[in-house]
């Protein structure tokens, strides 16, 4: 039914979501979608995302090395705790936001997407082939979230 519909609703993990375009599509089509991004800090490399991501009730906003992440994480327990019911990624007060704060976040149980494709820039002829340990480590979570 259409009331039974509008009160479900969606949750998204977009891994490496700076800066941000693919979450905002999805938050902007429907109000029933809330997303968590994982990426890595701007003062470590990474891309620099859109603020208004980080006052969006619907989105999470986290800032890990998918890398690290990936070997801090042994199952999803593990990752609510270090990416959704507390955040030490940033010091943004606003960032804070944990999964009991309202809204649609009372309902989650886990994602029904999760975004990866991470590119990463470095010379191939490197032996720690960091592209692959990043490929893997966004595999790993995901597989671990949904």
């Amino acid at each position: 039914s259409q009331s039974q519909s509008q009160s479900q609703f969606a949750y998204f993990l977009d891994i490496g979501f700076a800066p941000g375009g693919m979450s905002r599509l999805l938050l902007d089509a429907h109000p029933n979608i809330h997303g968590v991004g994982v990426t890595l800090p701007p003062y470590e490399s990474g891309n620099a995302f859109v603020s208004e991501l980080l006052h969006t009730p619907r989105f999470l906003c986290r800032e890990h090395d998918i890398v690290a992440l990936g070997k801090k994480v042994q199952n999803r327990s593990d990752f609510m705790t270090h990416c959704l019911a507390h955040d030490y990624s940033t010091p943004h007060g606003d960032q804070h936001r944990v999964l009991r704060s309202g809204g649609g976040w009372r309902e989650f149980a886990g994602f029904d997407l999760v975004i990866v494709g991470i590119t990463c820039h470095q010379d191939f002829n490197s032996n720690e082939r960091l592209d692959h340990q990043i490929l893997l480590s966004e595999l790993y979570v995901a597989f671990l979230t949904l």
